[in-house]
């Protein structure tokens, strides 16, 4: 079973029609690392508005059976206390190009069932530990993710960019239909001010 979580902004057809859904989610019941066969679909500061989630029946389904039942919760403000060290705050921060600043981040897994957490940067300045290689947290752990920014813009710029926790239940494999990941969820974007949740100069 797919399940697409489509915001009011998902909606609009253009993105619709192109498949660029931002939270999805398999229940690929059972497997070794989600024995209940659940999935959630979370997205961080949800906006106002119509909300629909949709449930696509995979290709393998015996094809004598018509019909599945789907049951859920739908909570409010159901995710867990994060905290992050290492972030710059201010383009008056200056990095040099070249360096490599430590940063890490700090998640409880709120679901009910195994997930795999990556860090995932908007600028592509941030990689190795946990931007690679997916931490396993069972229900209710709570974990570290671990990586680095490395400046990737010429010298002088002023780089502004958002750090994601990315959530998985099934990290890395292909969802067959639209050939998106079978399973991801904006966990948590960090803040910093209006849209620039981490900001440096780069040396």
């Amino acid at each position: 079973m797919y399940y697409y979580l489509f915001s009011p902004a998902d909606l609009r057809p253009a993105i619709t029609k192109s498949g660029n859904i931002d939270v999805t989610a398999t229940d690929a019941t059972p497997t070794a690392n989600n024995l209940t066969g659940n999935a959630s679909l979370i997205t961080p500061h949800p906006q106002p508005g119509l909300w629909e989630i949709d449930v696509m029946q995979g290709a393998t389904t015996d094809g004598t059976e018509f019909s599945q039942t789907v049951s859920g919760t739908v909570a409010y403000n159901q995710l867990g206390a994060f905290t992050e060290t290492g972030l710059p705050k201010s383009t008056s921060k200056t990095i040099p190009a070249g360096s490599s600043v430590p940063i890490s981040a700090t998640v409880t897994n709120t679901t009910d069932h195994v997930g795999f957490f990556e860090l995932q940067s908007s600028s592509g300045d941030i990689s190795g530990g946990n931007a690679s290689t997916p931490l396993q947290l069972g229900p209710e752990q709570t974990g570290t993710l671990t990586a680095t920014l490395s400046p990737t813009a010429a010298a002088g710029t002023k780089v502004h960019g958002f750090l994601s926790i990315i959530d998985s239940t099934d990290w890395g494999v292909a969802e067959p239909a639209v050939g998106f990941p079978e399973s991801y969820s904006d966990f948590h974007d960090f803040p910093y001010v209006h849209d620039f949740p981490y900001a440096y100069t780069v040396g």
